[in-house]
């Protein structure tokens, strides 16, 4: 993690914050503020989570339409892959993987619209805030290895993955994962011809309610007024 949030800014897609912690070092060990309103993150914390992952696993990629989410990575090594599938953003079709690193925390916003995964490269701890309570309808998930997506993850082995939700969470080989993943799916169009596949988990009914909310969602954005007609 060798380039600080200031150099980083020309690289990230429009919305998407990082900022550089300042940790305070003692005797007795370190003191990190992670979180103040007057930052200005675009995020007004609702709900605080955190999560631990072993050294090769991937959560992602995601993309939601109503929540914002502010994330630390406060142990270990993660890689952050970033697609900005906003219609009407200046910087739509924009690919970046930011480290962040347990050993120099730095904090991460990224809006609605913009697709993300997580790689831990170590074993790691990081703690997220969201804008709004988790919902499923607002869960889209993308095949991380999606080629539309074009992210560079430079993974050296066949990743981590969760058992997809819709098949009852049994655990499977790394290659039936990616198969199954593919299934129950979406295409999330968009007017360059691009075709990302997305899917929210659950019934066709909880799939349908994430379309409608994506739609709405985007119908009203500022940054997004045309991307009513990204389902199909």
């Amino acid at each position: 993690m060798a380039a600080t949030a200031e150099a980083l800014k020309a690289e990230l897609p429009v919305g998407v914050l990082a900022r550089d912690l300042q940790t305070h070092p003692d005797d007795r060990g370190t003191f990190t503020e992670i979180f103040r309103e007057e930052w200005g993150t675009g995020v007004r914390p609702i709900q605080w989570n955190c999560v631990s992952s072993l050294a090769g696993t991937l959560r992602g990629v995601h993309v939601h339409a109503r929540h914002d989410d502010y994330l630390i990575v406060l142990r270990g090594l993660a890689s952050i892959a970033l697609r900005d599938l906003r219609q009407d953003s200046p910087t739509c079709r924009r690919t970046v993987v930011v480290d962040l690193d347990g050993e120099r925390l730095r904090a991460i916003t990224i809006p609605t619209g913009v697709a993300h995964g997580f790689y831990f490269r170590r074993n790691s701890a990081h703690v997220y805030t969201v804008s709004h309570y988790w919902d499923t309808a607002d869960e889209m998930g993308c095949r991380w290895d999606d080629p539309a997506l074009e992210l560079p993850w430079r993974i050296p082995e066949p990743p981590r993955l969760s058992p997809p939700r819709h098949l009852g969470g049994q655990p499977q080989h790394d290659d039936q994962r990616v198969r199954a993943q593919a299934s129950g799916t979406r295409r999330l169009r968009r007017r360059d011809t691009t075709a990302v596949t997305c899917r929210a988990p659950g019934s066709e009914s909880t799939r349908e309610r994430s379309r409608q909310v994506f739609v709405a969602r985007m119908r009203t954005s500022s940054a997004s007024t045309r991307a009513s007609s990204a389902w199909t």
